[in-house]
Parts: structure tokens; sequence; C-alpha cells
């Protein structure tokens, strides 16, 4: 990247699979002169607002609008009076692993790229150790949204038998899956066809079957074994026991402990066991 910054932003950085995420929070005002980002990217706005200009025209990024953008591409950028946060998706240097492919610059503003965009901002956030496996389907489930959005005439080609062959190796390895890429990749389909017809097959997403998945195999060895819930939450894929315990709840409304206990003395107690 080669340009001029009128003040110095802050940078972070992950590593989903094959993606690289960078978030970048940048102070009020920063100016960034005309640049190429050389390695294609999908860039979020979290924060703020920034004002892009290229190929002869401006647009206004808010929070969850996103910018497609070759690595080519000539562009500046003036940030807001309050600054701004953008999280950018780095996608791999040999292609853009899309089948939108655009060539040249594109804002998307709204609609269900933009509600992927949330979520995937929401599990960039969460805490350390907790953005594993699950980020690359984030990624995914966006760049299907992005897909369908700039070329709705894509369709979908992976076959009912080759999805549920790929579910039931999630099934199979769910504690510590490989990743979506390669499993779809291995099949012969591109991964982002894969995210978007799991979810359009099954009524979910693929990290939220790999998460419910991991929920029920805790609740089994909580109510078979004397195990400690933190060596239960590392078995079943967890990072630690409040990440299972987070998600313990939400998926059976109790407490692992409190269904271990259930499940050893009985719904007629249940009354007399405190929450």
């Amino acid at each position: 990247m080669n340009c001029t910054v009128t003040t110095r932003p802050r940078y972070s950085l992950e590593t989903w699979g094959e993606y690289r995420i960078v978030k970048a929070v940048y102070p009020a005002g920063t100016r960034m002169s005309r640049h190429q980002d050389h390695a294609p990217r999908i860039s979020i706005v979290i924060a703020g607002a920034v004002i892009e200009s290229a190929e002869k025209t401006s647009q206004v990024g808010t929070a969850t609008s996103m910018v497609v953008k070759p690595g080519h591409v000539w562009h500046e950028n003036e940030f807001g009076p309050a600054g701004a946060a953008m999280l950018s998706i780095l996608l791999p240097e040999s292609e853009i692993p899309i089948p939108i492919a655009p060539d040249h610059w594109h804002w998307i503003h709204g609609g269900a790229p933009a509600v992927a965009a949330a979520e995937l901002v929401r599990h960039f956030s969460r805490a350390p150790g907790e953005t594993g496996w699950g980020g690359e389907e984030h990624v995914l489930q966006l760049l299907a949204a992005i897909s369908a959005t700039v070329q709705s005439g894509v369709s979908d080609c992976v076959t009912n038998d080759d999805i549920l062959q790929i579910r039931d190796e999630l099934a199979e390895t769910f504690p510590q899956p490989r990743s979506v890429s390669e499993i779809a990749r291995e099949a012969g389909y591109h991964p982002v066809y894969v995210s978007r017809l799991f979810r359009k097959r099954f009524g979910e997403s693929i990290t939220d079957f790999v998460r419910r998945r991991r929920v029920h195999a805790a609740a089994d060895q909580l109510a078979s074994s004397d195990s400690e819930i933190a060596q239960i939450a590392l078995e079943t894929g967890f990072s630690d026991q409040s990440h299972l315990c987070r998600h313990f709840r939400r998926e059976m409304n109790t407490t692992p402990a409190r269904f271990r206990l259930l499940s050893r003395t009985g719904a007629a107690k249940e009354a007399a066991i405190p929450l």
C-alpha cells in the first residue's frame, strides 16, 4: 500500500482459515492519499464514516456498508469527524474466491450482505480463542450474500447427495472439524456454494450446526461421566468452560451444572434445585 496518511491508524490481525482479517481504527479526520491495496479485499465499516473516491466517483460508507475491491484499484479515503473503524477481509492473492468477481470498485449498502457483515463483526469481537474455526464460515456466509446480490443469476450447483455427505463429515469430526474450504474443495465445489446451500438445505449455517453438535455432545458427557465441566468443554471443541456455558444455556435453556444435576436427580426434583 503506497499512500500518505495524515494520522496513524491502529491495526489488529487474525487469520481464519485461508482468510486474513484486519481491523483498522482511524482517528478523526484521517486522510489517505491515492493508493492501491495490491491484494483483493472486502472492507466493512464497523463504526463512524468514510468517504472513498475511485473510478471518478465517491461513496460514503457508514456502519455495515462494505466495499469489494480488487487490489489494482486506485482510491483515496477521508474519515469522518468521529473517525472510523473498519474490518477488512484479505482474499487469497491467487483469486477472488467468490463468483461475483467484479473487476472494479463496488460498494454495497444494506440487504443480506449487511446482515452477514454484522454477524461476522460480532464473531470477530468475541474473546480471544473463541473466534477460531467458525470465523471462516462467517466469511463464506458474507461472500455468498454478496455473490447473490451482485450476480443474482449464479445458481447453486452442489448436489443433494454431496451436501448430505459434507454434513455427515462435519457431524463425525465436529469437535475440531476441518475447514469448510478444505471439505468443499475436496468434494469438488467452491466453499461459497457449499455454505449457501447448507443453510438453504438444513435451515442453519455450518457454524451453528457444528456448535449445536458440540453442545449435545457436552450434554451426553455431563449426564454420563464425572469429568470436570472445564475438561468436557475442551473435549467437545469449546475454548474454555465459560465458552461452553454461554452456548449451552442458549441451546439447552439451562447451565451445564444444573443440567448435570437434573439428569441425575430426575425431573421430579427440579423445583428443589436452585438456579
